[in-house]
């Protein structure tokens, strides 16, 4: 049986102050790999961002706490701005790991950001985000976050042109 500590989130700051919530349950190597990229995201985009839980027994608990649109049974990373996201960390310095880091998010989340602190040109990401929005239906956004920026690609818009970096 599930506690209602379980349902509750705790509130962190940001290094620029800014807020945002952990849920008890998203703790160990999960933490640690998401508390920078939340901390990142929630300062330089702004929005409420919650870390969800890792694990849930109760389908009730599952169901109240949850945000509407996640896949049953999953345990995306994040839900940010209303959008649910999953997170990646990728050392591998290898193209094909970061289209392998895209599928196994792709089975959480619609959005997904990974991140990675090698070179891989922007034109290589482009394509491999364009083959993978392209061939997963419901996945609408890839964000890599290479070296401290962010490169966005949006299903709306990836046939259009090369996108924004900030």
């Amino acid at each position: 049986m599930q506690t209602k500590i379980e349902l509750k989130y705790q509130t962190f700051a940001t290094p620029k102050g800014n807020k945002y919530e952990i849920h008890s349950t998203h703790s160990g190597e999960e933490l640690a790999k998401n508390k920078p990229i939340a901390n990142f995201l929630v300062d330089k985009f702004g929005g409420r961002m919650q870390l969800l839980p890792n694990q849930i027994q109760d389908i009730e608990i599952y169901n109240k706490i949850m945000p509407f649109g996640v896949k049953v049974g999953k345990f995306p990373d994040a839900y940010w701005k209303n959008e649910i996201w999953e997170f990646k960390t990728n050392n591998t310095g290898k193209l094909s790991s970061v289209d392998i880091e895209i599928k196994k998010g792709y089975k959480q989340a619609n959005k997904i950001l990974i991140r990675f602190d090698y070179v891989i040109s922007t034109k290589e990401l482009f394509r491999l985000a364009k083959g993978r929005l392209n061939s997963f239906s419901l996945l609408e956004s890839i964000w890599f976050w290479v070296n401290g920026k962010i490169i966005r690609f949006e299903k709306k818009n990836i046939f259009k042109k090369i996108p924004r970096k900030f």
